[in-house]
């Protein structure tokens, strides 16, 4: 631009992954002075506190790469839940350890969750979460200029997000009950499921003794409460 003696300023715009690598890119030209010549910066659904993929999800997979012998799974738990970038943005994960056994295979999974990510850095009372995700949020709320919250200040913001703005559950759905035609009266009221409640389910074939195998995940349950994911 500046080969062409343009005056144009730049418009950045950053969706999900995006909106956290421009946001710590333009904070930090300011910070240190560079210019960054742009006039508008449109985050687009970017995990500016934490990103979610249901636990019921992630457990149900940790099952099937468990007991399934599925490629896919074993790749979607290992590269992607198990990869860095997973680990500093989830604000609930699955986490495996595993037990010594002394017979083959020599090991036993353990399945525990690291719940509630949220770091001091964000206006939170404590640090809690995998030590990945606060080092992460740590970082990029610590960048730019003072008192930014490591949000670029030199230039108008956007914020674009998908879900609700008000902790609601209810929405209005364009779609058929339990399906994936539009519905051609138009949206109708419903809601998202409640604590506890199943997500998905999956029947197959009875086995020998007349149990139907499924594939079930759940949300997680309400504070101080007990109930299976998957």
């Amino acid at each position: 631009m500046a080969q062409n003696n343009s005056t144009e300023q730049l418009v950045i715009v950053g969706p999900i992954m995006g909106g956290q690598i421009s946001r710590y890119a333009l904070a930090y030209m300011e910070k240190h002075n560079i210019p960054h010549n742009t006039r508008l910066w449109v985050s687009v659904d970017s995990p500016h506190l934490g990103a979610n993929i249901p636990m019921g999800a992630q457990s149900l997979l940790n099952v099937l790469n468990d007991f399934a012998d599925s490629a896919e799974a074993q790749d979607f738990v290992e590269n992607q839940l198990g990869s860095a970038a997973a680990r500093q943005q989830l604000i609930e994960q699955h986490k495996v350890d595993y037990i010594p056994i002394p017979i083959p295979p020599f090991y036993l999974p353990f399945h525990s969750y690291i719940l509630d990510g949220k770091t001091v850095s964000q206006g939170f009372s404590q640090d809690k979460g995998h030590p990945f995700f606060i080092q992460y949020y740590d970082a990029l709320y610590n960048n730019g200029l003072p008192n930014s919250e490591g949000y670029p200040q030199n230039l108008r913001k956007i914020a674009i997000v998908n879900g609700s703005l008000t902790n609601s559950m209810d929405f209005q759905n364009p779609f058929v009950s339990g399906g994936t035609d539009f519905n051609s009266n138009g949206p109708t009221p419903s809601s998202y499921r409640s604590h506890g409640a199943q997500t998905f389910k999956i029947e197959g074939d009875a086995n020998v003794i007349g149990h139907i195998v499924t594939l079930e995940t759940y949300n997680l349950p309400s504070m101080g409460n007990n109930h299976k994911l998957s």
